[in-house]
């Protein structure tokens, strides 16, 4: 942390800051520049074009002749302390600390500002990892790369395969099972005719009464209890809807905006193609001083690379919120919607995991120092500035992925309940 700057009498400046230009053969400047000008505004530090040889003669105690507001540059966040020690001087703060110094990309403050270019936003990701070793040229660092990227497709069709062979009804076979002469027969109510008599104390009852009312210890009675749970109803459906239908539509509700939220960022991804690199400068470039990587443009090797890698990501989604939602739809415990869904997320987040688990640190700070591109392509930015419309789109292209799901749902609840724990709890 740095030291903190204390001032109790602040020294008199004068209003205007007479300072000698660095080159004696430049013009006589105008305009000249006060205290509070440098102190307040923020849009101004930007256009500083000599700020860095003020600041050492205003600490040395000398104040040469007159700058002009158009003479001096841009201020960069390594000149935050140069900013506090302006404030200092000029008696407008008497303590700053670190967390209270400007920014150096702050602008005027306003309601319909020009936000600039769209920008591209940049994800923790063996994906983003793959496309900036690949732009710094790193041939070794491009191969470990490219393992851990195979490493994290691999296991996302594992369990993409592993959530397509669960996802399934496990109802609608039991209530309809081909008998041996091809009738259809239910399950559940030849088990509700076989069982036989109990006693409950000196009172004689069938074993199906202890096992709905929840007074024996075997897996027919959990099983039940389940039926129980999923087919009551609470105040939050107005007693209408069963708690397991209002669950499943809100799990696969949530569940759909992950996986919008993965859409989105395919898409920015995707962006990337957008780069014009300046002619005369290389993919990448860190700069030391600010701590800030620069991704100009990427060659056509990369952009193929971000075309198959993005088709791989989309498909892999594509597949993941399809039987995503078929696996929710068919759960049958109320605890096994959060824990299906934390699943179904943790999926969906393997490449973060190994973005921190299996790259190094150098990796990571180049991808968290990166300055998020722009987007340069006129019709890409008037696509992104639709931002009222795309929000609006976007709402309802998730209520109607919803209601295409809700079929699944309702047949499946509708059969759960009433052919399944209707033949088996009954009048119990």
């Amino acid at each position: 942390r740095r030291p903190t700057v204390r001032m109790s009498q602040p020294p008199e400046l004068p209003a205007t800051l007479p300072v000698v230009p660095s080159d004696p053969s430049a013009p006589a400047m105008a305009s000249p520049v006060t205290i509070e000008d440098l102190v307040g505004g923020a849009e101004l530090l930007r256009r500083l074009e000599r700020l860095e040889t003020l600041l050492p003669q205003l600490s040395g105690g000398s104040l040469p002749n007159q700058v002009g507001a158009d003479d001096i540059p841009a201020v960069k966040a390594s000149s935050s302390h140069q900013i506090a020690v302006l404030k200092v001087l000029s008696g407008s703060e008497e303590r700053v600390k670190d967390d209270e110094l400007p920014h150096a990309d702050l602008v005027p403050v306003c309601s319909d500002c020009e936000l600039g270019p769209p920008s591209i936003e940049v994800s923790e990701s063996v994906y983003w990892d793959f496309v900036l070793t690949c732009a710094r040229g790193l041939k070794t660092e491009i191969c470990t790369s490219a393992l851990v990227l195979v490493m994290c497709l691999f296991f996302q069709c594992l369990f993409i395969t592993m959530v397509s062979r669960i996802a399934v009804d496990g109802v609608s076979d039991m209530v309809a099972t081909e008998g041996i002469n091809g009738t259809t027969v239910n399950l559940y109510e030849v088990w509700r005719d076989s069982q036989s008599s109990a006693t409950f104390g000196n009172t004689p009852v069938t074993e199906r009464y202890l096992i709905c009312q929840g007074s024996t210890w075997s897996w027919e009675a959990q099983v039940a209890s389940d039926m129980a749970d999923y087919a009551a109803t609470t105040w939050l459906s107005f007693n209408t809807i069963p708690d397991g239908k209002l669950f499943g539509y809100a799990s696969i509700s949530l569940w759909i905006g992950y996986v919008f939220q993965e859409f989105r960022s395919i898409l920015d991804f995707m962006c990337l193609l957008t780069l014009q690199r300046p002619k005369g400068k290389p993919d990448y470039v860190y700069d030391t001083g600010a701590g800030i990587g620069t991704l100009h443009g990427l060659s056509l090797v990369v952009r193929g690379v971000i075309v198959i890698i993005a088709a791989c990501r989309l498909a892999l989604t594509c597949a993941l919120a399809y039987f995503g939602m078929l696996y929710l739809s068919y759960t049958t415990n109320l605890a096994d919607f959060i824990l299906n869904c934390v699943a179904l997320l943790f999926i969906q987040d393997i490449d973060e995991l190994f973005f921190r688990l299996l790259l190094s640190s150098d990796k990571q700070k180049v991808i968290r120092t990166l300055d998020a591109p722009t987007v340069n392509v006129p019709k890409v930015e008037a696509l992104q500035r639709l931002s009222p419309f795309f929000e609006l789109g976007l709402v309802v292209t998730m209520l109607a992925t919803v209601a295409i799901f809700s079929k699944v749902l309702e047949d499946y609840s509708e059969a759960y309940i009433n052919s399944a724990y209707g033949e088996v709890c009954y009048g119990y």
